[in-house]
């Protein structure tokens, strides 16, 4: 039993030397962590860095979001829709009518309602007489509903990556002028590359992409109506509206490009003397 009990007992000095020194070595660690954190070490950097990319991938977030809430929120859009793929010949509304529905789609998307109640009626004939019936019928009206819900989450982004840009350059105006600079050029840059891989996806292909989206974005397929809402929004409106948010979203990237080269070369100059 002697042998048995000497292997046994080495067997566990060895796991306890073992665990000593695994303590030992991250107690090591966490020193070498303290002192790196303490004198401006790697995880610092890290830390600057990730917040450096927040504020960059913000730059995108808020120039899209911003782009569509204008979008949904002018009056002019969808007037312009509804001259461009004549909708008042395919509905049989009147221009004032159809002026007038704009009208309220903007204060819909803009309200609290959580329905669309539109003042513009359809007009049936029977034997007997005629019926004014709402415009749209129950599907379109639950769809519009989801479609509101993401223009409110379109909003939040808009105004959460806002946030998050402004907090950004309260934080390095206090430090380093030209690190800002940098970073809303890189948040320019990376959003004109996002918009090049979306036109070149509207243009191959802007069906499947748009099919795509109503799957994913909506849990059921009220999107698919034979009512007024498709005539009223025929899929090439929406072609448009894809086409005028990549230039909306250019037109704001190229702002922030041009804040940053500018804040640069402020910096800079202001360096030399």
């Amino acid at each position: 039993m002697a042998p048995t009990c000497r292997g046994h007992c080495r067997v566990s000095d060895e796991r306890s030397i073992g665990k000593q020194l695994t303590i030992f070595l991250f107690g090591a660690h966490l020193v070498k962590w303290y002192a790196g954190f303490k004198h401006g070490g790697s995880l610092v950097k890290l830390l600057k860095t990730l917040v450096r990319w927040i504020f960059i991938l913000c730059i995108p977030l808020f120039c899209l979001s911003l782009a569509m809430d204008r979008e949904f929120s002018t009056v002019w859009f969808y007037n312009y829709g509804f001259q461009k793929y004549s909708v008042d010949q395919n509905t049989g509304l009147s221009e004032e009518e159809l002026s007038k529905i704009a009208d309220e789609f903007v204060g819909y998307f803009n309200s609290s309602e959580l329905k669309i109640h539109s003042s513009v009626t359809k007009i049936y004939s029977y034997d007997e007489g005629w019926d004014s019936l709402p415009l749209f019928n129950e599907r379109e009206t639950i769809h519009f509903q989801d479609v509101k819900n993401l223009v409110v989450l379109d909003r939040r982004i808009m105004l959460g990556s806002l946030g998050v840009i402004l907090l950004g350059i309260i934080w390095w105006q206090r430090r380093d002028w030209s690190a800002l600079g940098q970073s809303l050029i890189t948040g320019g840059i990376l959003t004109a590359m996002l918009l090049l891989l979306a036109v070149v996806g509207v243009t191959l292909n802007f069906d499947w992409l748009f099919l795509q989206f109503h799957l994913l974005s909506f849990s059921n397929d009220y999107w698919y109506s034979n009512g007024y809402m498709t005539k009223l929004f025929p899929q090439d409106f929406w072609y448009d509206m894809a086409m005028f948010t990549v230039l909306i979203t250019t037109a704001l990237a190229a702002v922030f490009g041009a804040a940053g080269y500018a804040l640069m070369r402020f910096t800079g100059k202001k360096n030399k003397k």
